[in-house]
């Protein structure tokens, strides 16, 4: 069968890209394997429509697609855009035509800082599913690699994949344990296998490793793929690519635990906005969370700005309150969080924040699998010098989800 893709790169400054980019078809019927779009044109200049062709087999109806890129070349960062579509796949042996609206950059330094997205049929970004990957990297002389590392994880009959994830942000160097959290549409674990290899360029590309060690948060399987050998053309089989297989001896089973999305709205008021360290603790009718920080590295809440977090919970029943403090230490520490208004007002059907007046909810958790919602409102200073003079504030829970249980 034959797919035609079209791609349109958004008309913004910058959204143009010298990467090389990738894409991943998935059907029912299963999925093309990642392939590199390339033509004799230079693709994917800024406002550009872009067109390919895919040779795979018939796979039935389309469900998602996986596109990125390498992070390759000086401008590596790309946007795509949704004013016509971000990727327009037409099935030409079923005659039929799927959209794959996305409005987001694919740059470290940009957006969320991925490049590599999973996106469904109609534009829904799929994350709903989180698996926290650890990397071990020998400690043996010459292990340590600045190739770019990637992982694929296979589902327990191998049929399904997450595609190639390049690990981003990764420094594997000798003896170094370096860990990722990475989203993906589809529950895989537990894994049947995981593959791992390097794009074998650059400097000191040989990689020696130890092994994976993988976590669902949502099934709580943590699970161990032994590897022990070198990555290098130059040694041994000279394989820059591995598949690896579970110890099961050594799979331990966690506290199950479910992927929640958390907003958070700080007012526009002059100096509300914070590099503090912020905490938070959800209460629930099972127990509470442990402190969980919400800004690693002092990043700025800034003032009038909704910022967007994943987070696991176990499973803690009907929630009830949220306790927010800082530290109240740090210079310009002082934090205002608003309160009020709609949430339908800000968020759109995908459930991403949009752009909105100075009323707003203060926080908004929603469970990503079963859209629960839960509002908790503020309008008050966190601020030994404001208001009341407190830096902890709690707050109730409301919102059609805490109406639909107690009523």
């Amino acid at each position: 069968n034959k797919y035609e893709v079209k791609v349109y790169t958004g008309d913004v400054i910058g959204a143009g890209t010298d990467a090389d980019i990738f894409i991943n078809i998935f059907g029912e019927y299963g999925d093309t394997g990642e392939r590199r779009l390339e033509n004799e044109k230079d693709n994917f200049e800024k406002g550009a429509e872009d067109k390919f062709t895919v040779d795979a087999p018939d796979l039935g109806q389309l469900m998602k697609i996986n596109v990125g890129h390498n992070n390759k070349g000086p401008s590596a960062g790309w946007f795509l855009s949704k004013s016509i579509a971000h990727i327009v796949i037409e099935d030409i042996g079923n005659k039929r035509k799927y959209d794959f609206p996305l409005n987001r950059w694919l740059a470290l330094d940009e957006d969320d800082g991925k490049i590599q997205r999973d996106i469904l049929v109609g534009g829904a970004e799929a994350t709903a599913i989180s698996y926290i990957v650890t990397v071990f990297t020998g400690d043996v002389r010459g292990a340590g690699t600045k190739s770019k590392i990637y992982l694929v994880m296979f589902g327990a009959r191998g049929n399904k994949n997450s595609g190639k994830i390049f690990l981003e942000g990764g420094v594997f160097d000798r003896g170094r344990r370096d860990i990722f959290n990475i989203e993906l549409a589809v529950l895989l674990s537990p894994l049947s296998r995981v593959s791992i290899g390097h794009g074998n360029v650059g400097a000191n590309r040989g990689w020696y490793c130890e092994k994976v060690v993988i976590l669902c948060p949502f099934t709580g399987i943590q699970q161990t793929f032994p590897c022990s050998s070198w990555l290098d053309e130059k040694k041994t089989d000279g394989l820059i690519e591995r598949q690896l297989y579970e110890m099961v001896s050594l799979r331990k089973k966690r506290l199950k635990k479910f992927p929640w999305s958390l907003w958070v709205w700080t007012t526009d008021l002059k100096k509300a906005g914070t590099n503090s360290p912020i905490f938070i603790q959800i209460y629930g009718q099972k127990g509470r969370t442990d402190e969980i920080l919400l800004n690693p590295n002092n990043k700025w809440f800034k003032p009038g700005i909704i910022e967007k977090f994943r987070i696991e919970l176990p499973d803690l029943g009907r929630f009830y309150k949220i306790r927010a403090w800082h530290d109240k230490r740090s210079p310009g520490s002082g934090w205002h969080l608003e309160r009020n208004g709609n949430l339908k007002a800000w968020m759109n059907i995908s459930g991403t924040p949009l752009a909105h007046s100075r009323t707003s909810f203060q926080m908004t958790l929603m469970n990503t699998l079963t859209k629960d919602k839960y509002n908790f409102n503020c309008n008050r200073w966190l601020d030994a010098n404001e208001d009341d003079n407190e830096i902890v504030r709690e707050m109730t829970a409301e919102g059609p989800t805490v109406r639909r249980i107690m009523g």
